[in-house]
């Protein structure tokens, strides 16, 4: 476990210091990935839960610079029931001093230090698909089926096709889902216009975008609900 951990940590300090990679959220296909993730969460929210969601608790497993938490006080979740865990030192600190009444943790997530049941909604985001060791995606798992409480639901968005020029990524497709989770109700949602073409067509319009989002095919990632069975 340790070793899948070091490598993780390693692709993302490489990936931090690719001058190519620009994560600027006002770049035009950062901007257009941003905003449709947030719709599709918004909706699922909608959705699954109350209109009053301040007294639930919620996980972001690999929370990263923090959008998906803001996400969630954005629609009503009390900053002092968001828990979140991040293996990466620079990223959990910049996080802490956005929201530091959130109860974060610089762990790598496969032991969580928390009760059984605890936890109402759990958000994972491309998490699974960095893990590269079968067992350590299925330990992940398993940590977040016991975290989470009998009527929670676990928000999973991740990439469903292989992506030929990242070896550091797999696809987490239906059956990898399943394999998981398994025993529990699965909903899959595709969403998000494959960033081979939201690349380019962000930057003429991202009308564009939105328009070619709604051919299924080209939707890159599942936004699944696991819940207990």
């Amino acid at each position: 476990m340790s070793d899948e951990i070091q490598r993780i940590i390693n692709v993302y300090d490489k990936r931090a210091k690719n001058s190519k990679l620009d994560y600027n959220p006002l770049l035009a296909f950062n901007y257009y990935f941003l905003n449709s993730k947030e719709k599709q969460l918004a909706k699922l929210l909608y959705k699954f839960y109350s209109k009053d969601v301040s007294n639930l608790k919620a996980l972001d497993m690999g929370f990263g610079n923090g959008i998906d938490l803001l996400t969630l006080i954005k629609y009503g979740f009390n900053v002092k029931n968001l828990y979140g865990t991040e293996i990466l030192e620079e990223r959990f600190k910049k996080v802490c001093e956005i929201i530091p009444n959130a109860n974060l943790k610089l762990i790598d997530g496969f032991y969580l230090p928390f009760e059984d049941n605890s936890m109402d909604l759990i958000i994972q985001s491309t998490v699974f698909s960095s893990i590269l060791n079968e067992d350590a995606r299925k330990n992940l798992a398993n940590e977040m089926l016991r975290v989470l409480s009998p009527n929670g639901k676990i928000f999973s968005y991740d990439i469903r096709f292989p992506n030929p020029w990242n070896k550091n990524v797999i696809k987490l497709d239906k059956k990898e889902i399943k394999s998981l989770f398994k025993n529990c109700k699965i909903s899959f949602y595709p969403t998000t216009l494959n960033p081979i073409f939201a690349r380019k067509l962000a930057y003429f319009s991202l009308i564009f975008c939105e328009i070619f989002s709604f051919l299924p095919l080209l939707r890159s990632h599942y936004l699944s609900v696991i819940q207990k069975g």
